[in-house]
């Protein structure tokens, strides 16, 4: 145990990267009561080049997006996802990140968001109910800069 209790909530398949995510995530002690079964492949990001771009990988969601957008936690969910000291939250389909605001509403946990790909070319992804209740935002250098300008 690395002194900090972790968990995640994302979505998996019933392929053999999705049962050695699993294996990986669980042998570090990460909590994952919180994962989604329910795609046939893991979603994947193919990189194409090993220049740091946009246009370095191709992103392959196997249905991950919507899945998760029709996410339901169980009441047991809702109070671990209430009660964290610390919520992160990565690409965050829509529907998802109202059921996980709402759910953290009274909280006094941090909430921290990286809001996808690159927000400054592609910003499908970025949530401004999000940006707003975040605590912390995670952007890259090259946003940064985008932003700045």
């Amino acid at each position: 145990m690395h002194g900090l209790s972790t968990g995640i909530v994302s979505s998996y398949g019933s392929d053999d990267f999705s049962n050695r995510y699993l294996a990986y995530l669980r042998e570090r002690g990460i909590a994952t009561e919180l994962l989604q079964d329910g795609l046939h492949e893991m979603p994947r990001c193919v990189v194409k080049s090993n220049v740091n771009h946009s246009s370095s990988g191709e992103w392959y969601d196997n249905g991950s997006v919507e899945l998760l957008d029709h996410y339901s936690p169980t009441p047991t969910q809702q109070q671990k996802i209430k009660n964290a000291k610390t919520l992160h939250l990565t690409t965050v389909p829509r529907n998802l990140a109202l059921k996980l605001v709402e759910l953290r509403k009274g909280s006094d946990g941090i909430l921290g968001y990286e809001p996808g790909p690159m927000v400054g070319f592609d910003n499908s992804y970025f949530d401004e109910l999000l940006f707003g209740a975040a605590s912390y935002i995670f952007v890259n250098e090259e946003e940064i800069e985008i932003i700045d300008n």
